[in-house]
C-alpha cells in the first residue's frame, strides 16, 4: 500500500493538469446539426482512467497495483475543404503510468488490465480521413493509426477491463513489438467501404514492427522492406440486433523466428506464414422495456510456429436495466481462453518446465455511470494457469478502475458546399 500511494503522488500532476484543462473545456455539448448533411466542427476531449488491482491469492505474488492513462485529443470535420469529399482529422496523445499488475503480481499471458502500459508520454493517433460518396460510403484514412480501433473490435466487448476483451489474444500476442494498436501505434492505411444495407468491408496496411523494441519513445517512424508490413481485412455486417458480425483476417509479410527455433537446424529457425483468422459474433439478445441483454462470441487462430497461442476464444454478456433507479448502470460476465501452440510447448519442456494447455481468464464487473463525465467500474477476475505455467496457482483479483472525461465542441457555422443550409455539428 506504501508503494500505492507513493506512485498516486506522482500520478497527481498528470490528473490535476485533466481537471484544470477540463474546467476550461468541460462546457455543455453544442447542439447537433439540425440537417442530415455533416457539417464542419472542432472537438477537444480530455479523459483520464485510474486503475487499481490487488492480487489476493495466486499468481507470482500477492500485492497491489495502480496504473492509469491520461488522454488529451482534438479532431477536426470539414465538408467545404474539399468539393468531392468530406475531410477529419485527429490528434491524440496520452501519458501512462503505473504498474504492471500482470508482469509484477499474476505473470499471465494475456493481461488482466488493459490500460497497463510502461510509463511515459506517446502519440496515440495523428491520421487523417477522406470519406467519399454521396452516402459516405468509402472513406481512406492514413497515419499513426490504432488497428484496434477498427479491426477485432466487438463493441460489446468495450466494457470489460482484461486486456484480450479489447483485442484477441491471438491477434494482440503477434509481431514483434505487438500490433498496431493500444498503447504503441504505427503508421498505416486503411480502406474502408459500406453499403446501406449494412455490409462493409475494411483494408489496412501498417508497419510491421509498432514503436521502437529497444526502448520507450513518444513516436517512433521506421517503415522499411526489412520489417515488412502488417496486413489486416476485414469482412462484416451490422444491422438490426446484429451489433456486428465480421470474419477478419491478419497476415506478416516478413520472415519471423519461429517459437521452437533453438530445437531446430539452422535452416528452419525461421520463416514465413505468421498469420491467422477470427470470427465475431456480437448481437442484442434481449430487450424488453428498460432491460437489455447483448452478448458476444469471438474465436481466433494464429500460426503455432510463431506465436505461444494457437487458439483463442473471447464470449460475454452485458445486461443493462437491472437497477431500475439508474437504467444506464450495466452488469457483465465474460470468459477468455487462449490455447498454447504445440512448438510453445516444446520449448518450455526443453527448459524443464511443464506447460499447461490454456490460460483461462474469467471477469465479473459492474459499471455505474455517475453523471455525463465519470463512471466507476468495481469487477473481479479469476485467472487459471497464469502464463499456462502449471507452476503458478490460481490469481484472484480485486479491481477498481474510475474514467472521468470531458469534452467541448466548437461547432464551425458555414454553408456546406452541397448547398445544404448552414448548420453546426458535433465531432464525434
Amino acid at each position: 500500500m506504501k508503494q500505492i500511494a507513493q506512485y498516486t503522488q506522482r500520478s497527481v500532476t498528470p490528473a490535476l493538469i485533466m481537471l484544470c484543462i477540463g474546467m476550461v473545456l468541460g462546457t455543455p455539448r453544442a447542439a447537433a446539426c439540425d440537417s442530415e448533411e455533416p457539417c464542419d466542427g472542432l472537438s477537444l476531449e480530455i479523459g483520464y482512467t485510474g486503475d487499481g488491482r490487488h492480487v489476493a491469492a495466486g499468481g507470482l505474488a500477492t500485492g497491489t497495483a495502480y496504473s492509469d492513462v491520461l488522454d488529451v485529443a482534438a479532431g477536426l470535420r470539414s465538408t467545404r475543404l474539399f468539393s468531392s469529399s468530406d475531410f477529419t482529422a485527429r490528434l491524440s496523445l496520452m501519458h501512462t503510468g503505473g504498474r504492471s499488475a500482470s508482469e509484477e503480481l499474476v505473470g499471465d499471458m494475456l493481461g488482466i488490465n488493459g490500460i497497463d502500459a510502461p510509463p511515459g508520454w506517446r502519440l496515440y493517433e495523428a491520421w487523417t480521413q477522406w470519406d467519399f460518396g454521396s452516402r459516405h460510403t468509402m472513406s481512406v484514412r492514413a497515419g499513426w493509426l490504432d488497428l484496434n480501433a477498427e479491426f477485432d473490435a466487438p463493441a460489446t466487448a468495450e466494457i470489460f477491463t482484461h486486456s484480450a476483451f479489447g483485442q484477441g489474444g491471438d491477434f494482440g500476442q503477434s509481431g514483434v513489438n505487438g500490433p498496431a494498436s493500444w498503447p504503441i501505434t504505427a503508421l498505416g492505411l486503411r480502406v474502408a467501404s459500406a453499403s446501406p444495407a449494412g455490409y462493409d468491408f475494411r483494408l489496412g496496411v501498417y508497419e510491421a514492427v509498432a514503436g521502437d523494441v529497444t526502448r520507450d519513445r513518444f513516436v517512433t517512424t521506421d517503415w522499411s522492406s526489412a520489417e515488412g508490413a502488417l496486413l489486416v481485412g476485414e469482412l462484416g455486417v451490422t444491422r438490426a440486433s446484429w451489433n456486428r458480425l465480421a470474419i477478419g483476417t491478419w497476415y506478416y509479410s516478413s520472415s519471423f523466428e519461429r517459437i521452437d527455433a533453438p530445437l531446430r537446424p539452422v535452416a528452419e529457425q525461421s520463416g514465413y506464414g505468421n498469420g491467422g483468422i477470427y470470427l465475431l459474433a456480437d448481437r442484442r439478445i434481449f430487450a424488453l422495456d428498460r432491460w437489455r441483454v447483448d452478448g458476444f462470441l469471438r474465436i481466433g487462430a494464429a500460426a503455432e510456429e510463431f506465436n505461444p497461442l494457437d487458439k483463442f476464444l473471447a464470449t460475454g454478456a452485458v445486461v443493462a436495466g437491472l437497477n431500475p433507479f439508474r437504467p444506464d448502470d450495466r452488469v457483465a460476465i465474460g470468459l477468455l481462453i487462449g490455447r498454447t501452440g504445440a512448438p510453445y510447448r516444446r520449448i518450455v519442456r526443453a527448459a524443464a518446465r511443464e506447460p499447461a494447455a490454456q490460460e483461462l481468464a474469467l471477469e465479473l464487473l459492474y459499471r455505474a455511470e455517475i453523471g455525463d463525465r465519470l463512471a466507476i467500474v468495481p469487477n473481479l477476475q479469476l485467472v487459471r494457469s497464469p502464463g499456462a505455467d502449471t507452476q503458478l496457482s490460481d490469481a484472484w483479483v480485486v479491481g477498481f478502475r474510475f474514467e472521468l472525461g470531458m469534452a467541448h465542441e466548437l461547432p464551425l457555422q458555414s454553408q456546406s458546399v452541397r448547398g445544404a443550409p448552414a448548420a453546426a455539428v458535433a465531432v464525434r
